[in-house]
């Protein structure tokens, strides 16, 4: 390391670890130090000092910095390194190989220390010390998060309070609101990070300690240099025996000292804990003892300056100078606390503890570097509340001891947890540090809440609210994935599904993101129930972070096989730790997967040929004993146990040179019965990474399986509370996984599935404008309610606007819907799907979309919108209004379903489908009618191009389908069993719909009877609902307003109101959600 950059880095530790703790001679000797006489200034500096040395030298420099997780520091840096060595995780997704990786650096107790081994299995155990220690943990962080709401308040009012000693004239109003520009100014700053920001205010607060140092040289040679007796502890007797009470409630204010303490822990993931520990004891705690002496000096003689006892004493010479760097060190404090709580929030989410937040990464050297943009404006919030609504210093300050407290003592307890089970130092130390820190944070702490006023009730309350937040976020978590656990699908339902459902194999690879790291997830029966059709290879992907800060590149996957070999399907669970960046890209993370999947390949091949396979699946999937026969959308027959391996064929050709080489060779490219040279085995191991490789250049969509969970209606009133309401809300507006996986929309299909656990006034207003000057507050309430009100209803129906415009302005072509069919192999899954979108007129660009992600559609497809038209009634009969989209082949229709604003929709969803296919019905027979008649002359109202002629596109088993005619001349029932099929064709060569037979009727008559017959037998496969969910985005260029209107105040209405899926009452079995972002 060179000069320059160690003194780059000095200079950063002090702007960023010692910015807190540096700025406490504002406000400690402040604050209530019941100072009569000189004896009283001895004994309150006495006990300034050795709260100093005691708390923040012994404890945290000398023994909590020790205690870090591969330089990481923070309370949930305390619980994840106990987490390592015993597992304490409700949620139970740990895995035996995560003690693998390299940086757990697990050190197993010795069996020779029994105490250690029976902690450890006490806390593994024990439900109710796993809970009472994530208390713990819980309450330690929430305390973090409201003391970076406490000190920027209580930095930058002591800074600006310095203005009443300079200036008479300055009230406290006027600090208040000097305080406000100041706290805004800060947090709009924060977004800078910590290397930059920390390079500018290095150099400042390293002016601010030799300024305390040399005010306090000064007012010890000016004033009294007696002051240095209280070095005597026994001052601290003698001070609690003349002040008895008013000394207890002291304590409160004399432990600001060691505020800040907490943060040199917090923040040491930015650096080593020997350079802070270096940095303190040459830097800042001698420059600390001379400013506490020196003001104690200066009190010796003005006791009546006590409550202002730092900018008293500075030199008036100086003090414009040292205001202006006490207030630049003020800010650099605040951002000292908020900076340690990013760290902690980031922590706790990485282990599942609080909701997902956007995290942007400021440095791309150190990557523990970061900035909450959410969390930092709703810290700027409450602390611009909490500066407006408590005005006194000493309020703030009993705020801000409680706070430290809370923290401190929750340190205490997991650094002694960490002694016992980690250290395994002799238990006479361990109690010791117990009892001597614990017992004085408990004297103090007693102190605090004794006078506990309005102030600190703030901060408690939104500590209390924090605490919830997290506690009902693991509960949900936990519960969810305990269900998850619970309704996985077993071997005999994954070949169930594919013998009903005849599952086709799509070309390509499907990554199904879920969250469990063990079993084959019951969302992908979701998935093939209403869409029955799977890529030919599916991954199931969990995205799992493990209690340590870093993962390795080459142990970040972890791949296990599912079902037998031939079925490709695999599970891989990425690993990474809570410091760690995932800026990768969707095409770097496919690429180290797929790199990753082949080492998997080939090491289980090599395992295979040295007879050292002995492994199964962890998960003890039991093995396919046959192959089981499903049946595609042209009724020929697929091996599901060989599903695209026996019959695959690369797309990417053109037909004719598919047919050409079919005309050469008769031999499959993986056939196994050409002669090679090598073993049998190296062939297979070839065959299967040739078709990774291939069904990678296909194409890689990413199916993201997310589970909602709801309590039955059995369940206890808190409990559906908690899961129903306060978790549910928390879920639909946190971070989304789309947003984490920064994946392409193009690529990416969302499958929800949900589990269940366990009228208007008359007022008669006074006339003209004089009721506005009586309006008192009271009556403002109302009218700030109207106005919030008003707002969301104009935003709702402006967001709802801008949506619906552009919608329709990228609604699909008919060129785009033939280029989709053609380049993406689209093939005809038997049933009836039902789009729904908002668009009247066109095909929305979310049905591309569907295509993109997976080339599959239903036989037929029916886009239904939803529209209150301003009628009070809509009668039946004309409920439902139809178009053709497209030529009549397609079987592909438009459907309004118009209802009144009185109307009421109590049908089920089996009634619903019922009057549909009715009105489909005398549509058809009505557009045959009038076809007949010669008054066909209308085209669709929406003026769609009709295709001119077929077009061809290949199915996952290489034959030729039209896309003109689909499943309408290759129609098979899937329920007859397959001999009967067989049979069937043996006794009768025409097709069930073979225009070619004689008949009486007209071929009008014939062509509409084969219509009708075509959608009966679809709605008997079944009918699936396919939501089709838009949302809006505001371009990065756009005007601050729109984004904020569109981003955040529409996005979170869109997020909270009423689903569609509860507007339509059908069942999950029966329904698919596909997402669809629009940039305006």
């Amino acid at each position: 390391m060179t000069t320059r950059w160690r003194v780059l880095l000095a200079f950063q530790t002090l702007g960023v670890v010692f910015g807190d703790v540096g700025i406490s001679p504002l406000y400690t000797l402040n604050v209530k130090s019941p100072v009569q006489e000189k004896d009283d200034v001895i004994g309150a500096l006495s006990l300034v000092l050795y709260t100093l040395l005691l708390i923040t030298f012994v404890k945290y420099v000398l023994v909590v910095l020790w205690a870090n997780d591969n330089g990481e520091g923070g309370t949930f840096t305390l619980y994840s390194l106990i987490s390592h060595h015993a597992k304490i995780s409700l949620i139970p997704n740990q895995l035996r190989s995560d003690a693998l990786i390299s940086s757990f650096r697990l050190k197993v107790p010795c069996p020779e220390l029994e105490r250690s081994l029976k902690l450890k299995e006490k806390l593994e155990n024990s439900l109710v010390l796993k809970k009472l220690l994530l208390v713990i943990v819980l309450a330690g962080t929430s305390m973090v998060i409201a003391d970076g709401v406490v000190t920027p308040a209580m930095s930058v009012m002591s800074a600006v309070a310095g203005l009443k000693v300079g200036v008479d004239a300055v009230k406290q109003d006027q600090v208040v609101m000097i305080s406000v520009a100041f706290l805004v100014i800060l947090f709009s700053l924060q977004k800078y990070g910590t290397s930059k920001m920390g390079l500018v205010v290095g150099p400042a607060l390293l002016i601010w300690f030799c300024c305390l140092a040399g005010i306090g040289i000064h007012n010890l040679v000016k004033y009294d240099s007696s002051v240095y007796r209280a070095f005597n502890p026994v001052h601290i007797y003698y001070f609690f025996k003349r002040n008895s009470v008013n000394a207890w409630y002291a304590l409160g204010g004399c432990i600001l000292c060691a505020a800040g303490s907490e943060a040199l822990f917090a923040d040491l993931c930015y650096f080593s804990a020997r350079s802070v520990q270096l940095t303190f004891v040459c830097l800042a705690l001698p420059c600390l003892t001379l400013g506490y002496m020196g003001q104690a000096a200066y009190l010796m003689e003005n006791h009546a300056d006590a409550g202002r006892a730092f900018f008293s004493s500075v030199p008036g010479a100086a003090f414009w100078p040292v205001l202006f760097i006490a207030n630049v060190a003020a800010l650099i404090a605040s951002r000292t606390m908020t900076t340690a709580t990013f760290s902690c929030i980031k922590q706790s989410t990485a282990l599942g503890c609080f909701p997902r937040l956007k995290i942007i990464h400021t440095s791309r050297k150190f990557m523990g570097q970061i900035y909450i943009p959410v969390l930092n404006w709703f810290l700027l919030a409450v602390c611009l509340v909490v500066v407006c609504s408590i005005s006194s210093i000493s309020e703030i300050g009993n705020a801000y001891g409680m706070v430290e407290f809370g923290v401190m003592m929750t340190t205490t307890i997991l650094v002694t947890l960490i002694m016992l089970l980690i250290w395994q130092i002799n238990m006479v130390l361990v109690f010791a540090f117990l009892i001597v820190f614990l017992g004085v944070e408990l004297i103090f702490f007693s102190s605090v809440i004794a006078s506990v006023g309005d102030g600190s009730r703030i901060i408690l309350v939104f500590a209390v609210i924090m605490f919830g937040i997290m506690y009902v976020w693991n509960y949900g978590s936990k519960i969810r994935y305990e269900t998850e656990v619970e309704q996985k699908m077993s071997m005999d339902l994954m070949r169930e599904l594919g013998s009903n459902l005849g599952t086709i194999r799509a070309p390509g690879i499907g990554l199904l993101y879920n969250e469990l790291v063990k079993g084959v997830p019951a969302i992908f029966g979701h998935f093939l129930t209403t869409l029955p059709a799977i890529h030919s290879m599916v991954i199931f992907v969990c995205i799992k972070y493990v209690p340590v800060p870093v993962v390795p590149q080459n142990e970040r996957f972890l791949f296990r096989r599912v079902c037998t070999k031939s079925y490709h399907l695999f599970r891989c669970i990425a690993r990474y730790g809570y410091k760690d960046v995932r800026k990768e890209n969707h095409q770097v993370f496919e690429q180290l997967l797929i790199e990753s999947l082949e080492k998997f390949i080939r090491r289980e091949a090599q395992e295979r040929s040295l007879e050292s396979d002995g492994r199964n699946d962890s998960d003890s999937e039991e093995d396919f004993s046959g192959s089981t026969l499903v049946m595609g959308p042209n009724g020929s027959m697929y091996s599901m146990g060989v599903p695209l391996l026996s019959e695959y064929r690369d797309l990417n050709k053109p037909i004719t040179e598919l047919n050409t080489s079919s005309n050469h060779t008769s031999h499959h490219p993986f056939d196994t019965s050409s002669e090679s040279s090598v073993s049998e085995a190296e062939q297979s191991l070839e065959r299967e990474l040739s078709f990774i490789h291939k069904a990678k250049e296909i194409g890689v969509v990413y199916l993201l399986g997310h589970g909602d969970i709801r309590a039955r209606k059995d369940s206890w009133f808190v409990k559906k509370l908690v899961i129903n309401y306060f978790y549910a809300f928390l879920r639909k507006n946190c971070r989304r996984g789309t947003a984490n996986l920064s994946v392409p929309q193009s690529h990416l299909m969302k499958v929800d599935m949900t589990y269940m656990y366990g009228g208007l006034c008359n007022y008669n207003f006074p006339r003209g404008l004089d009721f506005i000057a009586s309006v008192g507050d009271g009556s403002w309430i109302i009218l700030v309610f109207a106005v919030i009100m008003f707002g969301i209803m104009y935003v709702w129906n402006y967001g709802s606007k801008i949506r619906y415009e552009t919608e329709v302005e990228q609604k699909m072509s008919m060129d785009l819907m033939r280029e989709l069919g053609s380049n993406l192999g689209t093939i005809r899954a038997p049933g009836i799907g039902l789009l729904y979108n908002e668009l009247v007129k066109g095909v929305p660009a979310i049905f591309g979309h569907f295509l993109t992600t997976l080339p599959a559609i239903h036989s037929m497809v029916i886009f239904v919108c939803i529209k209150y038209v301003p009628v009070p009634v809509v009668p039946q009969n004309e409920r439902f209004l139809f178009r053709r989209v497209c030529t009549k082949s397609y079987h592909l229709f438009r459907c309004i379903a118009r209802y009144g604003y009185k109307d009421v929709r109590k049908e089920n969803h089996q009634v619903f489908e019922q009057l549909l296919i009715e009105s489909l019905e005398k549509f058809i027979r009505r557009e045959a009618q009038e076809r007949s008649l010669e008054s066909d002359g209308r085209n669709d109202s929406d003026s769609e191009e009709d295709f001119s002629d077929s077009t061809l596109v290949m199915g996952p088993n290489g034959s030729m389908y039209s896309m003109g005619v689909p499943l309408l001349s290759e129609y098979r029932e899937l329920n007859k069993p397959i001999t009967e099929l067989n049979s069937s064709s043996n006794h009768t060569s025409h097709h069930p719909f073979d225009t070619s037979s004689e008949s009486s009727v007209s071929e009008a008559e014939q062509s509409l009877e084969r219509e009708l017959s075509f959608i009966h037998k679809a709605k008997e496969i079944g009918v699936v609902y396919l939501l089709g969910h838009g949302d809006i985005r505001a371009r990065k260029d756009s005007w601050f307003v729109k984004k904020l209107v569109i981003n955040y105040f529409y996005a979170f209405l869109r997020k909270n109101c009423r689903r569609g899926t509860a507007n339509l009452s059908v069942p999950q079995s029966h329904l698919m959600k596909v997402d669809m972002t629009y940039m305006v």
